[in-house]
């Protein structure tokens, strides 16, 4: 059998520590155990101590799952027990809640993702076999999404759609962005499919129109107004897309060999 290799065996140790097998208790877990149960749902100013505390625990323990989730090189695992862990823990500080066992779904959760590093899959991590095409991920559905919003933006900055296609699609295909179904690559009008698709989704169900939408709130709008300039505000476009591209799928994208 092939030794793991020190990496791995330093993700097993932390995932074996997040699951209670070291007896000393970080800070974060002594708050939970002490006030575990302790907070009503609808909180008035005895509770706010509590409830802040709180919230700095689930906000510092979700900053390390996203570090552990850029930075672990176990394609997100790690940083995924550590936000999952985070977010039942929170939960629980709520007495009602708590008794209505409202984290134990995160819980059963967690549980199957450490188990992988254990090479078990349980049942809610293995796919459900299905005829025909398969489903796009919730994180490609995204992407698309981002990408729609990002023509958007070029657009109200004065690109014609054919350049703000083009645009979007050199930047996907210069981060190694395939398409989800056969080979070549994420051309305008691809983009533009993806463009139709989205202003299809009236009812704005799919995750696609969702990105785009929080792409445009009354914050992001006055945001992106503050800009100094049209061309920055192009480079800008470009510029978050590529960052949110990568931060979305570290480690599954192919990048060209030669850069562009």
């Amino acid at each position: 059998m092939k030794a793991p290799s020190a990496r791995r065996q330093g993700n097993r140790r932390a995932v074996a520590g997040r699951n209670g097998n070291s007896s000393i208790k970080p800070s974060h877990v002594e708050f939970e155990c002490q006030n575990r149960a302790s907070l009503p749902e609808v909180i008035t100013e005895d509770n706010l101590q509590i409830l802040n505390e709180g919230l700095r625990h689930l906000f510092d323990r979700l900053r390390e799952a996203r570090r552990q989730f850029d930075s672990e090189g176990d394609d997100g695992r790690v940083g995924a027990f550590t936000a999952l862990a985070a977010t039942w823990r929170f939960i629980s500080l709520f007495k009602e809640p708590f008794a209505e066992c409202l984290q134990v779904p995160i819980l059963h959760l967690q549980q199957a993702v450490a188990l992988l590093e254990n090479n078990v899959a349980l049942p809610i991590l293995k796919p459900v076999p299905k005829g025909g095409r398969a489903v796009s991920s919730y994180s490609r559905a995204a992407l698309r999404g981002c990408a729609v919003g990002t023509v958007q933006r070029l657009l109200d900055n004065g690109m014609s759609p054919g350049e703000a296609h083009q645009a979007v699609a050199q930047v996907l295909d210069h981060l190694g962005i395939r398409p989800e179904r056969g080979g070549g690559k994420i051309t305008g009008t691809t983009v533009r499919h993806w463009c139709d698709d989205v202003a299809t989704d009236v009812g704005r169900h799919g995750m696609a129109a969702f990105k785009y939408d929080t792409m445009f709130t009354r914050s992001k709008r006055e945001k992106l107004s503050a800009s100094p300039n049209d061309d920055a505000k192009l480079y800008d476009a470009l510029d978050e897309l590529a960052a949110y591209v990568e931060a979305l799928l570290p480690g599954q994208r192919n990048p060209p060999k030669t850069p562009i």
